[in-house]
């Protein structure tokens, strides 16, 4: 409960719109979260207002599960991330995906490793099995110890994902930490295609580092096109606070924040590896923020006249780019007519006098039953707050 209100709380304070829930080899931190949480309306109401349920309900949750792979730097073995969308069930995870990957048990003279399948039960075994023979290890949980030394192979994990595709095609991610590990091979060791060819396999990297990020978009080559020939695609860089602790959530080191322009989708954040350039940025403040009295959220007619002339509906804007379509006489310099002199009636009166040909002017709200009503977007004291103007009284 104290994790969950955390979690939520911290993620309402700094305007989160998604989060990555994390666990090494299992999905069962992000199950818990869905199903004891999310889906409980109850159990909601005893953690949260009404307002912060009703937020939280539109942050998007995702399951990203870390691997330990079978490939070592030094100590430490190489991590490979998967994210799935959210419309893959926590079944087929765990069923489809996670119980058919294999990690090495133990080995005997002359014959294959014994390999056991990655579920819970058996990572525990096996971490019993080595606090027996390890003194060192007697004081951790068996599941500690399993999973710090189980490892696994990523040319399996992208086997599975790609023989069931009804379940996982277009529905997952590979993420690679570029800057942990992977950074210490030497492009001039013998490890270079182990490093070649995880970023090849590779959808994202993990990291907020600028050289890294103009390299991963093929910046740093001659032509971009023969950084694609070598590692077959160019390579968006996001990162995260990767917070182990309370006060780390939803604070990376530096405010090196990535903000994704798309919606907070699956399929949103899937945009990136199209459109690597265009679409993601890590940075303090938000891109192109603009002034909040710039920004129209929406508009609406107020029709009491009883004619029906207008819906009373709000028109919800997009605050970069609104196009008005329609046929001849459908009200597209009307609405932007009435747009306009609610924001400032006084200015359309001067640019009315300044036209010198003759154009329709519109008395609607000469009825004192008709309004028109502009909501600004304003960033204080919530983003989600709202400011409105109506038409003015003189009008």
């Amino acid at each position: 409960d104290n994790y969950v209100k955390e979690l939520f709380t911290k993620a309402i304070e700094k305007n989160i719109a998604v989060i990555g829930i994390t666990d090494y080899f299992l999905v069962d931190g992000y199950e818990k979260i869905k199903n004891e949480y999310l889906s409980n309306e109850q159990k909601l109401n005893t953690l949260f207002t009404n307002d912060e349920i009703e937020k939280i309900k539109k942050i998007l949750i995702l399951p990203n599960i870390e691997f330990r792979l079978n490939k070592f730097v030094g100590r430490n073995s190489i991590n490979f991330h998967v994210i799935f969308s959210e419309e893959v069930s926590i079944n087929d995870i765990k069923e489809n995906f996670l119980h058919e990957i294999d990690f090495v048990y133990e080995g005997n003279p002359q014959t294959q490793d014994e390999k056991w399948k990655l579920k819970i039960e058996n990572l525990k075994r096996l971490g019993e099995k080595l606090k027996r023979e390890h003194s060192e290890f007697t004081d951790r949980d068996e599941l500690f110890i399993g999973m710090v030394n189980a490892v696994v192979d990523d040319s399996q994990i992208l086997e599975i994902l790609n023989k069931k595709p009804s379940i996982f095609k277009g529905n997952f991610l590979i993420l690679l930490p570029a800057d942990e590990d992977l950074s210490e091979i030497d492009w001039n060791s013998r490890d270079h295609n182990v490093r070649k060819v995880l970023i090849q396999k590779s959808d994202i990297l993990f990291s907020s580092n600028e050289n890294t990020k103009e390299w991963a978009l093929g910046l740093k080559h001659e032509e971009i096109e023969n950084f694609i020939n070598e590692f077959k695609s160019l390579k968006p860089c996001i990162w995260s606070s990767d917070a182990h602790s309370f006060d780390r959530l939803f604070e990376p080191d530096l405010k090196r924040y990535t903000w994704v322009k798309a919606d907070p989708t699956f399929e949103g954040l899937k945009q990136i590896i199209y459109e690597p350039d265009e679409r993601v940025r890590i940075q303090e403040g938000k891109p192109e923020e603009k002034r909040s009295y710039f920004v129209i959220s929406k508009v609406r007619f107020i029709d009491n006249t009883g004619q029906n002339n207008f819906q009373s509906d709000y028109i919800e804007l997009n605050q970069d780019l609104t196009s008005i379509i329609g046929g001849k006489s459908t009200g597209k310099s009307l609405l932007l007519y009435y747009i306009a002199k609610t924001i400032n009636q006084d200015e359309v009166s001067n640019r009315l006098k300044d036209i010198e040909r003759n154009i329709d002017i519109y008395d609607f709200h000469d009825d004192k039953n008709f309004d028109f009503e502009v909501c600004l977007l304003y960033t204080s004291p919530s983003p989600r707050d709202l400011s409105t103007s109506r038409m003015p009284s003189s009008a």
